[in-house]
């Protein structure tokens, strides 16, 4: 079979059929497919912005209304189920509310060092596309939008949900901004934001369809879909993929261990996938760390490993059996439970961590523990 080389596409085989291009990379988003999910895969009574659930997406909340969040799956009769995704993050609001200063916005957040292929403060700034897989019971017109917290300016552009009720593919593009760069570190440099409610403060001016200088009246300019206005509103989002190129190209698929492993960077937690975090533990669960061989003047510690650098040295969180948090479970004979102590000294760098303890007597402890170095 003879092929020809498109350099814009892929690789178009002598049948006519297009097998596109797909460099490792291309997709700035991480855990667009929503897969992993280290802290939750549900949390009710949602009132302020955070991370809750699917890693790497915040939900940023300000005044609107009550939400729960949940990573929900797919099911085979789901358009974005046949077009490869088996997981979804929604949104689903349990109390109505709507101000003038209301919004509430699925947002992810990318290092500037990971934005420098893009040339932006340069002649050469690249176009990038903005794709995804959007489902709600509310139709009407919808924002997305990307804001530089380097230069504090922004570009949006509007896209429509069409049927209630249906997966639906959007793709949106943006110019390359060619008047301010990224900063080529690991701070927050760019917000990737899909709208998903917002009051007249952030409708009343005009649409940035160029990079301009940030204003809240612009922001969300053209918005009419208001998830918060009703407890009978959802939204849904999957597939999420953001790359340099003037049209969407098919989602990069990894595998799940390379997803995890970028998560990781951000968050690392000793419960498993598909245990929430704070959830009950044991001595005898993979949620523990436990340590053991303190000397006879009862100190107690281990320095650990981290299987992922992070992104900066992270706040360490140690939770006793009992999750106490600060505190970490002594352990006698037989890893029986003795009692509960504060962990009264630990540290991390980026590469580890560890925690210590004194005690009057040699003894081993057990803990349970988040580190979080999120943008």
């Amino acid at each position: 079979m003879s092929v020809a080389i498109n350099g814009t596409n892929g690789i178009t085989y002598n049948d006519g059929s297009l097998q596109p291009s797909a460099p490792v990379g291309k997709n700035l988003i991480i855990n667009g497919n929503m897969q992993i999910a280290q802290r939750a895969t549900s949390v009710t009574g949602i009132t302020s912005g955070g991370y809750y659930t699917v890693d790497r997406w915040q939900q940023t909340l300000s005044g609107g209304g009550t939400y729960t969040q949940a990573q929900t799956a797919l099911t085979s009769s789901d358009a974005a189920f046949a077009d490869g995704f088996s997981q979804s993050v929604k949104y689903d609001c349990t109390t109505a509310y709507t101000s003038a200063n209301s919004f509430s916005v699925h947002r992810q957040i990318i290092e500037g060092q990971n934005l420098q292929q893009l040339a932006y403060g340069t002649s050469s700034a690249k176009s990038v596309t903005l794709s995804f897989w959007v489902k709600s019971n509310v139709t009407g017109t919808a924002v997305a939008s990307l804001y530089s917290a380097d230069s504090s300016r922004q570009i949006s552009q509007t896209y429509t949900i069409d049927a209630t009720n249906t997966w639906e593919y959007k793709t949106v593009t943006f110019a390359g901004d060619t008047a301010s760069a990224f900063d080529n570190d690991n701070a927050a440099s760019l917000y990737v934001n899909l709208v998903m409610a917002t009051g007249t403060d952030y409708t009343s001016g005009t649409l940035r369809s160029t990079w301009t200088t940030y204003a809240n009246a612009d922001f969300a300019a053209g918005q009419t879909i208001d998830i918060s206005a009703s407890t009978s509103n959802d939204i849904s989002f999957t597939g999420v993929q953001l790359e340099a190129n003037t049209t969407a190209t098919p989602f990069e698929n990894l595998q799940y261990g390379q997803q995890l492993a970028l998560c990781q960077r951000y968050l690392q937690s000793s419960w498993s996938q598909g245990s929430a975090i704070g959830s009950a533990v044991s001595i005898t669960t993979n949620s523990t760390q436990q340590s053991w061989g303190s000397n006879n003047a009862g100190i107690a510690g281990q320095a650990f490993l981290l299987p992922v650098t992070m992104r900066t040295s992270p706040t360490l969180v140690v939770y006793d059996m009992a999750l106490n948090v600060g505190k970490v479970t002594t352990l006698g004979n037989g890893a029986a439970q003795i009692n509960n102590v504060a962990a009264n000294n630990s540290a991390t760098t980026t590469n580890m961590f560890y925690v210590r303890m004194y005690a009057n007597s040699k003894v081993g402890i057990a803990f349970a523990h988040t580190l979080t170095a999120e943008l």
